[in-house]
């Protein structure tokens, strides 16, 4: 009895690490791994929209791959919030874009460590990405009239749970609709080049006092609107007033010289071919040789 008592007593005390310590005495401890980063995007649609303080838009949520922005009436900048939502820092990033119509800002990064819950109080210290779709203003480009797409493209390198390199990339679409106010003036069946006038001639008595290029027409002329938003025409010598849509037609079947006012509500316009004077609008004059 002695014995046996000895032995069950020898067994408890080899037993009190595991009971104290929670853990069987055989296991082993084993390090937490930490996961490699990862990106997470959000389009800013104004920084008002969240007061200092609060906290940004859950990042965890299902990354958007495709950002609808909307119309675009002139070069527009966007802004993205760029963030790590991984554990390991995220090194050596470039950011692209596929499409010249648009630019982006920064196009490389040191390095983005990890952080998700982050408010605009930490802004200074995580990267604003700015994309602009470069649509007219100054010597800038048009783009056309309508959708336009392009491929935001992140690259970068991080760290897996054993340590080794890993290249993460995200890719989403950035999609706009460019307006534009359009027009073309036909004289008959020949298109009339209006980079080239027949010389200038003082509007007086309306809105501008200014000179404005002058077209001969030797047939009927016809205005359509090619552009995809509304366009208002006035015909000083009639006092018509017409909205065309866009693809419709004006004909003016009659040959009494006149000017015309090209108006579209502020939105951007090849100033090359349709100069803009001091109240926003663009003129014409027409007249007829007979």
């Amino acid at each position: 009895m002695i014995t046996v008592f000895w032995r069950c007593a020898i067994c408890m005390i080899l037993a009190l690490p595991g009971l104290f310590l929670g853990c069987d005495p055989t296991s082993e401890i084993v390090e937490s791994e930490i996961p490699p980063g990862d990106f997470s995007l959000t389009c800013l649609k104004g920084l008002r929209k969240y007061p200092l303080g609060e906290n940004l838009p859950d990042p965890t949520i299902v990354q958007q791959t495709v950002f609808n922005l909307g119309d675009v009436n002139g070069t527009t900048d966007f802004y993205f919030l760029l963030r790590n939502i991984g554990g390991s820092t995220i090194t050596g990033i470039s950011i692209s874009v596929s499409d010249s119509s648009f630019l982006v800002f920064p196009t490389a990064i040191d390095s983005l460590s990890p952080g998700s819950a982050l408010t605009l109080e930490q802004l200074g210290e995580i990267p604003l990405v700015r994309v602009s779709a470069i649509h007219g203003f100054g010597p800038l480009q048009l783009m056309s009239a309508g959708p336009h797409s392009a491929n935001l493209e992140i690259h970068g390198q991080t760290f897996r749970e054993d340590g080794s390199a890993q290249e993460i990339d995200l890719v989403v679409r950035i999609d706009i609709n460019a307006l534009l106010m359009d027009a073309v003036v036909w004289d008959g069946l020949t298109m009339v080049d209006l980079l080239d006038s027949d010389g200038g001639i003082l509007v007086g008595g309306f809105v501008i006092t200014d000179f404005v290029p002058t077209y001969q027409i030797a047939d009927t002329a016809r205005i359509q609107n090619t552009g995809n938003v509304p366009l208002y025409l006035t015909v000083f010598a009639t006092g018509l007033e017409d909205t065309l849509s866009p693809g419709d037609w004006l004909i003016l079947d009659y040959d009494v010289n006149t000017h015309i006012r090209f108006s579209s509500g502020g939105i951007v316009r090849d100033l090359s071919r349709f100069p803009t004077y001091s109240d926003g609008n663009t003129y014409i004059y027409l007249f007829w040789e007979w």
